[in-house]
């Protein structure tokens, strides 16, 4: 088995340039993609988490942290605690809240969410590189096909 920099010395042309798209394919689905998708979901996140800051300010919006949420009502549509209504009522566990556990449940989603990107970057790069190396391979077989000499 060759050592990759004996491998390197010793490619041609194409693997190079296979070399250098792989590596820049996974700096881009791996690195770069993750990112700016993760802040996409960020900004979102940063608008909800100001909506329920402000929310949670107002005192009549302190039953709607604390209380059981089958004892709510849901309010009108974006107006009085509609916010922290509508988070605890698509919540998992439908618990009281609080502006940190908020704060650290985005935290890790938005963990979660990077490390699912980065995941299917590398996975989509190896895959693309292991395809482009393989036809590669198959069209370099198929043209020493055709220069072999006639004995």
């Amino acid at each position: 088995m060759q050592s990759i920099k004996s491998w390197i010395q010793n490619s041609n042309g194409w693997q190079r340039l296979w070399l250098v798209g792989s590596v820049a394919g996974f700096i881009y689905f791996s690195l770069f993609m993750p990112i700016r998708e993760t802040n996409l979901s960020t900004s979102y996140w940063n608008d909800r988490f100001s909506r329920l800051t402000e929310e949670s300010r107002k005192p009549e919006c302190a039953a709607y942290l604390n209380l059981p949420i089958n004892q709510l009502v849901a309010p009108p549509y974006m107006e009085g605690c509609y916010s922290i209504y509508l988070h605890r009522e698509v919540s998992k566990d439908k618990q009281p809240i609080t502006l940190k556990s908020v704060n650290d449940e985005f935290n890790a989603d938005y963990r979660k969410i990077l490390l699912e990107w980065i995941g299917i970057g590398t996975v989509l790069t190896a895959l693309l590189s292991a395809l482009a190396y393989g036809l590669g391979s198959l069209t370099a077989w198929v043209i020493k096909g055709f220069k072999k000499k006639e004995l």
